[in-house]
């Protein structure tokens, strides 16, 4: 069974930048993963992936009995070991069905028996039903946030929230943040995911230094996924 790992953050934090490198460091560590993509504006996959061609994440989630077959079909190759599930350009949510619990359990389950570990790079949606399906099965939650207002503000409306690590970015060495794994800024890496470059290990040796404790945090014993419903 696959561990199931959220990463959320208020707007700009690096939530997408970080849910990519935690997959590769994953990788890294001879674990297959699937990256699934939540929002459909902020990025869906084929901004991360060029020859990105398959179904949509919102036309998965459409059907309430998925086949592993219908899964696979719907995912992208980003490596050998990485897989993508996400929403394609100009999709918008009222393009699809509201999505059922059923349906994101059965996508979680699904999935789970076929891939070592789950990321889904969330984002500051948390009412949506595959996020809500994904938080309540979730084995870790990562939680990026930064110094500003914004984000200060967003963090203290989080709702409780189980297995939690909290990250932050230090921007020209102050930290403004309360978290408990600190990334250096990366200007490199801000620019390999302009470029869209995204899926190439960043290991500059702090950043990739505080990406082995934050795997080290998540890499923990998977529960068994219970079907809440």
């Amino acid at each position: 069974m696959a561990k199931i790992i959220p990463v959320i953050g208020s707007p700009g934090s690096g939530s997408t930048t970080l849910a990519v490198q935690l997959a590769l460091h994953c990788s890294e560590k001879k674990e297959t993963v699937c990256l699934i993509l939540t929002d459909p504006m902020l990025p869906p996959k084929s901004y991360l992936l060029k020859e990105s061609q398959t179904n949509s994440l919102g036309f998965l989630l459409s059907f309430p009995d998925l086949s592993e077959k219908q899964i696979l079909a719907s995912m992208d190759a980003a490596t050998d070991s990485i897989g993508v599930l996400g929403y394609a350009t100009g999709d918008r949510l009222q393009d699809f069905p509201v999505p059922s619990t059923v349906a994101c359990e059965t996508l979680l389950k699904k999935l789970s028996m076929c891939t070592d570990t789950i990321i889904l790079d969330v984002g500051s949606r948390l009412t949506d039903k595959l996020t809500i399906t994904a938080l309540e099965q979730a084995d870790a939650v990562v939680v990026c946030v930064d110094g500003t207002i914004k984000s200060a503000a967003w963090q203290a409306n989080l709702p409780q929230i189980p297995y939690c690590t909290f990250v932050a970015n230090k921007v020209a060495g102050n930290v403004t943040a309360e978290a408990d794994i600190f990334f250096p800024y990366a200007a490199n890496l801000h620019q390999q995911m302009q470029e869209l470059r995204g899926f190439h290990l960043y290991k500059e040796k702090s950043f990739f230094a505080s990406m082995h404790q934050l795997h080290s945090k998540t890499n923990v014993q998977k529960k068994n996924l219970t079907l809440v419903r």
